[in-house]
């Protein structure tokens, strides 16, 4: 912890400096909407195709759908493997509407 600045004060987006302190830069971590279940339509307008990266992303996303893969993004993100695999994919909490995101990660040079 004694390379990171007390005082740091960051902009909103800029989490270079934080990603290098916990040493999470080694991964870039995308979320892509592969289907909508159900009703098939997404009541926070998310289509399937739609890719969001992370963390510059992350406002984009609907709340119940970040909180629900969001420690799987952290886990590829920090080096953690699911399943033997560089993604995995998750559903949303939607009862009516599940939308599935694929989380890939991919070594960064």
């Amino acid at each position: 912890m004694s390379d990171l600045p007390s005082n740091i004060l960051l902009e909103p987006g800029d989490y270079t400096l934080l990603s290098r302190w916990f040493r999470l830069a080694d991964y870039k971590v995308s979320c892509e909407v592969k289907r909508i279940l159900e009703a098939g339509r997404c009541p926070n307008g998310h289509m399937v195709g739609d890719v969001f990266g992370y963390p510059d992303d992350w406002g984009r996303i609907c709340p119940a759908a970040a909180n629900s893969i969001y420690p799987y993004i952290r886990t590829l993100q920090a080096g953690g493997i699911l399943h033997g695999k560089d993604f995995i994919e998750v559903c949303c909490p939607d009862a009516a509407n599940p939308v599935v995101f694929k989380i890939t990660r991919e070594k960064m040079a």
